[in-house]
């Protein structure tokens, strides 16, 4: 299967909505508890999210976020979980020469196009995105990600991951920014 992948400056809303379904089919209404707060997010930081599609149809995405470092910390020292709760105002731009961290927040491949790849590839398009900013200045200090799951666990692990806590089976894990760009390549 060829699939054609997107990032979120060639996507209109209708696009963005049929992710939100997505979400919701596979993880239930009360995953998105806002879907204006979710498009503002995406609104703020357009390049963070890579969709693939087959045939004009949606077949999985990956959302990634670059956050204030106040968040990172939040997450780390108070155990925060940042998910449907990230604010439009704990996103900043990507800076040269300053500290930058990439938040994973959601990946999802809709269940006729599971086991085809399309999760490396996704997951490869948003390390080649990190790998370009940092040839131009931006670095990659921190990336991070929840474990929901003990599948999305052993994922993360594979990605360069390793668990910072967990609290009621929800791990915080720390994703090695070289290992994760690496699979890029």
């Amino acid at each position: 299967m060829d699939f054609l992948f997107k990032n979120g400056h060639d996507m209109p809303r209708d696009v963005f909505q049929q992710l939100l379904e997505l979400d919701k089919i596979t993880y239930g209404d009360q995953v998105i508890s806002e879907d204006g707060l979710a498009y503002r997010r995406f609104e703020k930081f357009k390049d963070g999210i890579i969709a693939a599609f087959y045939k004009n149809e949606l077949a999985g995405f990956i959302c990634f976020y670059s956050v204030k470092g106040s968040v990172y910390n939040e997450a780390v020292n108070e155990q925060m979980i940042f998910d449907d709760n990230l604010l439009v105002a704990d996103l900043k731009p990507l800076y040269k020469n300053d500290s930058n961290y990439i938040l994973l927040l959601d990946m999802n491949i809709s269940k006729p196009f599971r086991n085809k790849g399309i999760a490396k590839q996704l997951i490869q398009a948003v390390g080649a995105y990190l790998i370009q900013k940092e040839k131009v200045g931006c670095r990659i200090d921190k990336i991070f990600a929840y474990a929901y799951t003990e599948k999305g666990f052993i994922i993360l692990e594979n990605l360069g991951g390793s668990p910072v806590w967990d609290k009621e089976g929800i791990f915080l894990m720390d994703v090695d920014p070289k290992t994760f760009m690496e699979l890029s390549q």
